[in-house]
């Protein structure tokens, strides 16, 4: 399974807050590890769809990840088309 929704935000912005708060809703499911930082190559990138997608579980509606080192642009190139490229219909 891979995730329907990504937040990016900067850092010091509330994103745990978010992650922690959405994933209190019974139709969303947040993957348990903030931060998966799967779309930056120097990251875990090299970990493979397959990881990626073992951190969603169960039978929510909306699955999401938070990571806000994906707006760390130009420290990380390539993340928006990357998202894009596997995750094209991902809010």
């Amino acid at each position: 399974m891979l995730p329907n929704l990504i937040i990016i935000g900067g850092m010091k912005c509330g994103t745990t807050s978010l992650h922690y708060y959405l994933n209190q809703h019974p139709q969303i499911s947040m993957s348990s590890e903030k931060e998966l930082q799967f779309f930056i190559i120097e990251k875990n990138w090299h970990k493979g769809i397959k990881w990626y997608g073992s951190n969603f579980k169960g039978n929510a509606t909306i699955h999401g990840e938070s990571s806000a080192s994906y707006a760390s642009y130009p420290i990380y190139n390539g993340v928006p088309e990357r998202i894009h490229f596997l995750l094209p219909n991902t809010k």
